[in-house]
């Protein structure tokens, strides 16, 4: 860290171990490609010899750290209501693996109503298209929630 800011392009993870496996936490890399850098080494010191006898040889690899999928989670009371009614869809359950449950920044809840004789159009959209569609068909037949945020 850095002024306080951490700098996800300076994570490194030294470690130490006299065990056959060393564990690199969970989120302590950030998402890209990392390259491993390992040195097996002892040291010897005989009674016969004075001096300190020291071997290594190294190993190297790659690994990938990719974002994990995000959790959407869309939970309703029931699912028959009169237009006269609240209705309220829970989405406290969508979430991002990579950050604690208490750290929601950066996370957009966006919801789409439209008529199921227009499901096709839309099954195969992601959310920017989705929102696009949605303000281009601009009728009474669709309604977009807005978000907190939005207000």
């Amino acid at each position: 860290m850095s002024n306080g800011v951490w700098r996800p392009e300076l994570a490194v993870c030294p470690g130490c171990t006299d065990r056959p496996a060393l564990l690199i936490g969970d989120n302590t890399l950030w998402y890209g490609t990392y390259r491993v850098n390992a040195t097996v080494a002892v040291s010897l010191k005989s009674a016969q010899c004075a001096d300190t006898l020291f071997r290594s040889v190294p190993a190297n690899t790659y690994l990938a750290v990719r974002p994990s999928e995000l959790v959407a989670s869309l939970v309703t009371d029931e699912t028959d209501y009169k237009r006269s009614d609240m209705i309220n869809l829970n989405m406290t359950g969508s979430r991002d693996p990579d950050v604690t449950a208490a750290n929601r920044s950066g996370i957009r809840l966006e919801v789409f109503c439209f008529p199921e004789s227009a499901a096709e159009t839309f099954k195969s959209l992601n959310a920017d298209q989705m929102r696009t569609t949605a303000t281009a068909v601009a009728s009474n037949r669709y309604v977009h929630a807005r978000c907190e945020s939005d207000e």
